[in-house]
């Protein structure tokens, strides 16, 4: 089933009245995402007790899901993966009347890279 991971949720109320702290959280998301990668063991320990996880392979999967795999390090909302999301919960009976594009926004992640700051996180280009 397609997922979203790397993302923030907050309504168009909140992103039109509260802009700047909607670009400072996907900042501090963007440097969370460093970390967590750039610092392993810490990473597993805040996995290990948000999953409640004390299989020592269980979480090192955990881990490299999350914080390698399935994590977006450009913080961009795939509208693919968006509308996935939509299509499986219209066939599961759940009325969505929004397409992909109307309940995404960027712009807060475009801006961290067209400020630098991605770059200036991971010391150049951002891994894929």
């Amino acid at each position: 089933m397609p997922a979203v991971y790397s993302s923030l949720h907050t309504n168009a109320k909140s992103l039109r009245e509260r802009s700047a702290l909607a670009q400072k959280w996907t900042a501090v998301l963007a440097e969370a995402i460093y970390f967590v990668e750039k610092n392993p063991d810490k990473g597993k320990a805040a996995v290990a007790k948000q999953l409640r996880l004390n299989d020592p392979d269980a979480l090192q999967s955990a881990y490299d899901a999350y914080a390698k795999l399935l994590v977006n390090r450009r913080i961009i909302v795939p509208e693919s993966t968006v509308a996935g999301v939509i299509e499986v919960a219209r066939e599961q009976g759940t009325n969505v009347r929004k397409k992909a594009a109307e309940v995404i926004d960027n712009s807060f992640a475009e801006n961290l890279e067209k400020s630098g700051l991605l770059k200036e996180i991971w010391g150049g280009e951002v891994p894929r």
